[in-house]
């Protein structure tokens, strides 16, 4: 009976991941298609060229060993941590063990773009990571959380907000000025991104963070596989 029941919840489970896929594959479409109308548009109304906000060139030009282990493997395991994690129960531990896996990621993130042979950590920002551990562990039994609606959308808003920027983070830090134009193109680039981390965050409150970090995975090593090619 136990090893039905076993192969049932398997199931179940697969079933889902396969829905799931089905959902994120189409909601990408659609986020493109959508990005796509909307350079569209700045360029026929605003005169305003978009080829500056385009995927990072620099992930081309990584091993492939490197884009599969940390860009496809770590990085989707620390982002859905830090962003995704705390969007279900709203729980304030989840948000400290959130800070804690920000702190702790970018004290690294930098070594997973760059090589092996230089160990290139920032200590503080390790530091302060496990502090937010040890803080969580405090209040690892601690139940309360942002019980209102509002504050819950906001945070949902938010934290994929935060999500979709830190994809444009290196291309921004390159700009000479910030302007009106670049303004635009920023918030175009970023759209796909921030609808992306809607749908994992909805993975994530209807079948659990592992859904969430196991398409997020699958999502990554795919686009990772074509840029190779």
């Amino acid at each position: 009976m136990f090893k039905t029941i076993s192969k049932l919840a398997q199931t179940l489970k697969l079933k889902s991941f396969v829905i799931n896929v089905l959902i994120f594959i189409i909601g990408i479409i659609l986020f493109r298609i959508i990005q796509f109308a909307l350079l569209a548009i700045l360029q026929y109304v605003f005169h305003i060229e978009n080829d500056f906000f385009r995927d990072p060139d620099r992930l081309v030009n990584l091993s492939f060993p490197v884009l599969i282990i940390f860009g496809g493997i770590i990085g989707p395991i620390f982002e859905e941590m830090i962003h995704r994690n705390p969007l279900k129960e709203f729980y304030y531990k989840d948000f400290i063990l959130s800070f804690a896996f920000f702190f702790i990621y970018s004290s690294i993130s930098k070594q997973f773009l760059t090589t092996f042979d230089v160990l290139d950590i920032r200590w503080q920002r390790l530091g302060i990571g496990l502090l937010f551990l040890i803080l969580y562990g405090f209040f690892r039994k601690n139940d309360s959380s942002f019980s209102n609606k509002k504050v819950q959308i906001g945070l949902i808003i938010l934290f994929n907000l935060l999500f979709a920027i830190q994809h444009f983070i290196p291309t921004l830090k390159g700009l000479q000025t910030f302007s009106f134009s670049t303004f635009l193109n920023t918030l175009v680039a970023i759209f796909p991104y921030f609808a992306m981390g809607l749908l994992f965050t909805y993975f994530r409150r209807k079948d659990g963070i592992v859904m969430a970090i196991a398409i997020h995975m699958l999502n990554n090593l795919m686009l990772f596989s074509m840029l190779q090619r």
